[in-house]
């Protein structure tokens, strides 16, 4: 018999995380670490502290602590600190990097590799200003402008960009006085003289040992990138009110000018490292992992077996899924509590995967929750396994089989093979699940494996589905 159960879906919340590395703190302490002692009066560079631990991300080039094809980097609000190569030099000033998340985010390109890039689409986040204001510029809106023609320097601001991206004209914008400084050549691009001034500012910074004076930026593209966009003027709510506001785009930050800021403050960095983080490792701003409703059978004691599907719905891998599961009586309070992972040790962007948990608990309830903890997978992708060949029939009137056969088409060997077998009702529900080891458990390039799994007394099912793991 299949149970169909109503249930909460909960996922862990990510606390505030120490700086992972002292090559980080050592970045961050020259220019934040004044602000939080209040030694300076100023905007934050890099943020207060850290809004995720420190991660592995695929990178082709990266080496991490004896990991190919990864590198460590940690997210604060305006930005990702970067060591793509942990075996480079120390004293190398680009050393530690901050990402190209601006143009990542305008452009919609995840940079996975020196050469290599995975097509996303452009974020459509806002820029600026409250997250839910539907007026404002979003990433895609100066997407939009990226090809538009320079401004000569020395030209007073007064162009403005709309949420669709469309470029207008307003002069009362010109009493603000910003005019354009200079133009790279690389870029093609002229920077605004409110931000080219912050760019080489000085003030108090920490330089290891103690706060001296001194330029917060020795190069003064080390934290922005070049310029990617020209200055526009734009209107966005904060805090509900809506307030004039200057932006510029950069390869790693966006630059945002107030005008009734108080001083220090009215020049700062976007949440570029917020947005970003948001854009790759969430659903659109809700949690990136999620369970589908789940289905119940009771094994042959009679204890509860639980039967779903995580689904990882953001841009990003994640490993280690661990699944938690609570049911209460009617009452709300506490019956028993049952733990698993999922049996893939990744699972990829945009996959949905099968699981099932058991318990030691064969009496009744009212409710559930499940919640889901992980973390982000420095691996993108399994190495390519076909399936082909595939049998599914009654064997008998209450035993199903399915059979198949594992090629290993990837180009190098796969250890620890293994699959999954689910059933599925016609509302997309897991019913029943079978995982196996393969045998052998290893494949050598173009080797292939016979498979067969047996299900008994399946209950009513419409399809089944088969996932081979590594």
């Amino acid at each position: 018999m299949v149970l169909v159960l109503l249930g909460t879906v909960l996922v862990a919340s990510t606390p505030a995380s120490d700086i992972g590395t002292y090559a980080f703190e050592q970045v961050w302490w020259r220019t934040d670490l004044p602000v939080r002692e209040n030694q300076a009066d100023r905007t934050w560079v890099w943020g207060p502290e850290p809004i995720s631990p420190l991660l592995l991300e695929p990178y082709d080039e990266g080496h991490a602590s004896g990991v190919d094809g990864a590198r460590w980097v940690q997210y604060f609000d305006k930005t990702r600190v970067e060591i793509t190569r942990s075996d480079g030099d120390r004293d190398d000033s680009w050393f530690v990097t901050n990402g190209l998340l601006a143009r990542e985010l305008i452009t919609g390109r995840m940079q996975v590799g020196d050469g290599r890039a995975i097509e996303y689409g452009p974020a459509a986040i806002n820029v600026a200003g409250d997250h839910n204001d539907s007026t404002g510029p979003t990433y895609q809106s100066l997407n939009v402008v990226r090809d538009y023609e320079p401004l000569p320097n020395g030209t007073v601001v007064t162009q403005t960009i709309n949420r669709d991206g469309s470029v207008g004209h307003n002069a009362d914008f010109g009493d603000y006085n910003v005019e354009t400084a200079t133009r790279t050549e690389a870029t093609s691009r002229t920077i605004a003289s409110v931000f080219w001034n912050f760019m080489n500012s000085e003030g108090t910074i920490y330089d290891g040992f103690d706060y001296v004076d001194g330029r917060l930026f020795e190069d003064p593209f080390f934290a922005t990138g070049l310029p990617i966009t020209e200055p526009y003027w734009t209107t966005v709510r904060v805090s509900g009110e809506p307030r004039d506001v200057l932006i510029q785009a950069f390869e790693r930050r966006v630059l945002t000018y107030t005008p009734g800021n108080p001083d220090g403050w009215r020049v700062e960095a976007a949440n570029v490292g917020r947005h970003y983080h948001q854009w790759r490792y969430t659903d659109q701003g809700d949690p990136a992992l999620s369970s589908t409703d789940l289905t119940a059978r009771r094994d042959l004691s009679g204890n509860l077996i639980f039967m779903g599907e995580v689904r990882n719905g953001a841009r990003a891998p994640f490993a280690e899924v661990e699944i938690d599961l609570t049911l209460f009586d009617e009452a709300g309070e506490e019956i028993t509590s049952s733990r698993t992972y999922l049996d893939s040790a990744m699972i990829e962007a945009g996959e949905a995967l099968p699981f099932q948990i058991w318990t030691e608990y064969d009496g009744d309830y009212a409710s559930y929750d499940v919640t889901l903890r992980s973390r982000p997978s420095h691996r993108f992708t399994r190495p390519n396994i076909t399936v082909d060949a595939v049998q599914a029939d009654w064997e008998s009137t209450n035993r199903y089989e399915v059979s198949g056969v594992a090629r290993n088409t990837s180009g190098q060997t796969v250890e620890y093979l293994q699959y999954i077998v689910a059933l599925y009702d016609d509302a997309g529900r897991v019913v029943d699940y079978r995982w196996n080891l393969m045998d052998p458990i290893s494949l050598a390039p173009d080797e292939e494996v016979h498979f067969d799994t047996f299900f008994f007394d399946p209950g009513r099912f419409s399809e089944y589905r088969i996932f081979v793991l590594n």
